[in-house]
């Protein structure tokens, strides 16, 4: 957060990987920007204009898997004109990068269930805790009162 406004980070994926420069007004160093949450227009237009999406966020995701795949295919296609083994080798590292890239998303998702849970459970302690605070504040009060009526008789 920059003060009290809520800031998304945006990266630019592809061939201008590590941009610096501006981009609709957005300063970027080294790939990477800070742009309002709330600038959801420019959010859109950073990433369907200039390939630069929220850091983490799915759209950066896909573009990220799309040009790890456009890299390899063309690694392949200047590979297997010059020699066929390179061809092989590196349809061997495209088999690596997306199984590593399987793990990853699957890695992601867990994150993202854990997250979740860990929110779902902080909230339901939360209510827990706020609906037992009368209840023990009652009982208190009553043990009290119990208390003194002994002591008269």
């Amino acid at each position: 957060m920059a003060g009290n406004r809520m800031v998304t980070e945006v990266v630019v994926v592809g061939p201008r990987e590590g941009f610096t420069g501006e981009l609709l007004g957005f300063k970027f160093e080294g790939g990477v920007a800070q742009v309002p949450t709330a600038s959801t227009t420019a959010l859109y237009m950073l990433g369907k204009y200039h390939n630069a999406f929220p850091k983490d966020s799915r759209e950066h995701e896909e573009a990220e898997r799309q040009w790890t795949k456009a890299l390899v295919t063309a690694g392949e296609k200047a590979a297997g004109a010059a020699d066929p083994k390179l061809a092989v080798a590196l349809e061997d590292a495209k088999s690596h990068i997306d199984s590593q890239q399987a793990e990853l998303e699957r890695l992601r998702a867990e994150l993202r269930e854990a997250k979740a849970a860990s929110a779902e459970s902080a909230k339901a302690q939360a209510t827990t805790d706020l609906a037992k605070a009368p209840a023990e504040e009652t009982l208190a009060a009553d043990s009290k009162a119990k208390g003194k009526g002994k002591g008269k008789e």
